[in-house]
């Protein structure tokens, strides 16, 4: 995991009210947290992490080019139009991030889907080669019926 730039955020948390540096930098480690934990190949998981780097860095760099004191905005006449553009700005790239992080997690859902039913196939296979009438698969017991079908013991109506 790259680490993001100290210099970027601390000036997004300088320009901001909240400390926007401190939150993206804690949001981007947590993130690559979780990329690490996904079952997924070492290719993919640095090209996750290099995107999630870029969005990271992207969001950090809108918080340093965008700053507008509160001093200004009223005194100075400043242009309220362009600080909403600056935080709309903000907000798609905050999104975008929001957004990465959904695909990666809906493709590992699916992944597990797979490996769950793949797990649950190779015990109904196990069982019709030993001729059990039940096998067990995740914790989850169940019932053979015939060669091609199983259903799970809860639903067997005695």
């Amino acid at each position: 995991m790259t680490e993001l730039s100290k210099e970027l955020i601390n000036i997004a948390d300088f320009n901001s009210a909240v400390g926007m540096g401190a939150i993206i930098n804690r949001q981007y480690v947590a993130n690559c947290e979780r990329v690490n934990g996904y079952d997924i190949t070492a290719e993919e998981k640095e090209t996750a992490l290099n995107t999630l780097y870029e969005l990271s860095t992207a969001e950090l760099t809108l918080y340093k080019t965008s700053y507008a004191p509160i001093s200004t905005t009223g005194p100075a006449r400043y242009n309220v139009k362009k600080g909403l553009d600056a935080l709309d700005k903000k907000s798609s790239a905050e999104q975008k991030t929001r957004d990465f992080m959904a695909t990666l997690e809906k493709a590992q859902q699916s992944k597990n889907r797979a490996s769950a039913m793949q797990r649950l196939v190779s015990a109904f296979h196990e069982a019709l080669a030993s001729k059990q009438k039940e096998f067990v698969c995740d914790g989850v017991e169940y019932v053979v019926r015939g060669r091609t079908k199983f259903i799970e013991k809860k639903y067997v109506v005695a």
